[in-house]
């Protein structure tokens, strides 16, 4: 879709860039070499994207307009318009995209776009077929490439969409899911983490594990909580896992969750009571609780480096054997991380005979049942912490 005005393309309609786009007579064309000039205007207002129109326009009539290599078809110069094009992704997920776009250039080349051809992405693609990438990894590098490939057809720097070519993707072949932690693998995690509890700067390290192992929430649900997500519903106190937009100290901020069924309320479990969670929250000051938006200092501290040991806590409490240098993903079970704490509660309602719907609504899992999805209330508050209380660990610290 286009909305054109004299010389302008608004690409997508309403949303997009406004692009310059001039048929050149037959001297023009004789004088640039080229039938037709296109540019990006790189801007999404209307009034300003005229007035660049008009001094381009008298530039290109006076022919005195630079027509060698421009920059914006250049690969590396449309990837970067790509990603200021993308509203609303997140920090990390663009960091993520710069990094696939990084090895995409190294492999094919910073070339003009209309140079590109199938055969630079069959050999990009070629080069993940020998690498030691997880198999997961290799279809989040395709699926951006894929989704790159699109904008450029959609903003008409590309006439042939080449997306198709990643459609065949090798497959992760585990020989079992993700692992769950043993009972003697939370004691010893909570055990050693007891001893930051005070600790004015790493008390995070004792308060996540536990949120953790005795609620099964996901990293994000966790590290995004503020002081306010700590709430009294129905004479209970609970965490609100919500993707509101907060602001403290004049920052503004955007929660996000994995999907609509992750909003929910989680009873906190009475052992995070006797341990006196209330409490801390109480006396931490407005904002969020352990300022790690991201995440990433929890899954550091799990299984990233620590105390100059490579594979996190896990492996320094010798919990399992450290990550080869060079690890062969095809055919191996997947190692022990911070999600494992998710599967660890999980695992801990099936063998307490929690019913399914209950447990759905704990983890925030989409039910596969359209009548509960749209038409059944959701459970109350006392019947999910009567549900939560039956997860234990045996010995627990």
């Amino acid at each position: 879709m286009k909305t054109q005005l004299h010389h302008l393309v608004q690409v997508p309609k309403k949303t997009g860039y406004y692009y310059l786009r001039v048929k050149l007579s037959d001297e023009l064309a004789s004088f640039y070499d080229c039938k037709q000039i296109k540019e990006s205007l790189r801007t999404k207002n209307k009034k300003l994207a005229m007035q660049l129109r008009d001094d381009k326009l008298e530039r290109i009539l006076n022919k005195v307009y630079f027509t060698a290599v421009r920059e914006v078809e250049l690969l590396s110069d449309c990837i970067n318009e790509y990603l200021n094009d993308k509203e609303g992704v997140r920090y990390e997920t663009i960091y993520a995209y710069r990094i696939v776009f990084k090895q995409f250039l190294k492999v094919v080349g910073n070339k003009r776009v209309n140079e590109l051809c199938v055969n630079d992405l069959r050999k990009y693609k070629a080069s993940h077929k020998e690498s030691k990438l997880h198999p997961n990894t290799v279809k989040r590098h395709f699926s951006a490439i894929k989704c790159f490939l699109r904008w450029l057809g959609d903003n008409e720097y590309l006439e042939i969409k080449y997306s198709g070519i990643f459609r065949s993707m090798r497959q992760c072949e585990y020989i079992s899911g993700k692992q769950s932690f043993s009972d003697s693998d939370v004691n010893l995690i909570l055990e050693y983490c007891k001893r930051f509890k005070d600790h004015k700067k790493y008390a995070w390290r004792y308060w996540m594990p536990l949120l953790y192992f005795f609620s099964g929430c996901r990293r994000r649900e966790i590290s995004q909580l503020t002081t306010k997500d700590v709430v009294l519903h129905e004479n209970r106190y609970c965490i609100d896992i919500n993707d509101d937009k907060v602001v403290f100290d004049n920052t503004h901020y955007q929660k996000t969750v994995k999907n609509n069924n992750s909003k929910r309320l989680i009873p906190l479990h009475p052992k995070l009571l006797d341990l006196q969670f209330i409490e801390w929250v109480a006396s931490k000051s407005e904002g969020f609780l352990f300022n790690d938006l991201t995440g990433r200092n929890i899954t550091n501290f799990f299984s990233g480096m620590y105390k100059g040991v490579n594979g996190g806590l896990v492996v320094y409490l010798k919990i399992q054997a450290p990550p080869p240098v060079e690890p062969e993903f095809k055919h191996r079970v997947k190692s022990k991380s911070l999600h494992s704490a998710r599967h660890t509660f999980i695992d801990k309602l099936k063998q307490a005979y929690a019913p399914y719907d209950v447990l759905e609504e704990l983890t925030g899992h989409a039910s596969p049942y359209v009548m509960i999805n749209n038409y059944a209330s959701k459970h109350s508050i006392k019947t999910k912490y009567e549900v939560i209380g039956r997860v234990g660990y045996e010995f627990i610290v």
